[in-house]
């Protein structure tokens, strides 16, 4: 059960072939998610995702041009997740992706909402949306 974590969230997905790289922008210097949560100067380093489809669960308050994905390591296979409470990222195997605490609430999100902006252009969400890979297909 491999765990790597990593601050901060990802500010947009660069393609990569039929993979996705991830692209932070918060921080001082613009970096690449690399496989050990850390951000590199080199996209050669760069941690490379699959995305799969992901049905979220049924909410009112979800914009109508969302998509819904989790994001895969090319390599482990790996989900990315996040501890909303710490602001931080971890590859985590499916099954520790999915740990409660002891009031039964997750402790990791292992999906993300993607809503076209100026970091995420309706153009790379169609791209997106083209190639997702059935979660079931796994």
């Amino acid at each position: 059960s491999e765990q790597r974590g990593g601050r901060g969230s990802p500010d947009s997905i660069s393609v990569q072939g039929d993979c996705y790289i991830l692209v932070s922008n918060d921080v001082d210097r613009p970096g690449y998610l690399s496989f050990n949560m850390r951000l590199t100067q080199d996209d050669v380093d760069a941690e490379r995702f699959q995305v799969l489809g992901y049905d979220p669960p049924r909410r009112n308050d979800v914009p109508e041009n969302s998509l819904f994905v989790q994001l895969q390591s090319v390599g482990t296979r790996a989900l990315l997740c996040a501890d909303e409470n710490k602001g931080e990222v971890f590859l985590l195997q499916e099954g520790d992706a999915q740990s409660k605490d002891q009031n039964g609430s997750y402790l990791f999100n292992e999906a993300w909402e993607l809503v076209p902006d100026e970091d995420l252009s309706d153009d790379i969400l169609s791209q997106l949306t083209s190639k997702l890979v059935d979660p079931n297909m796994r």
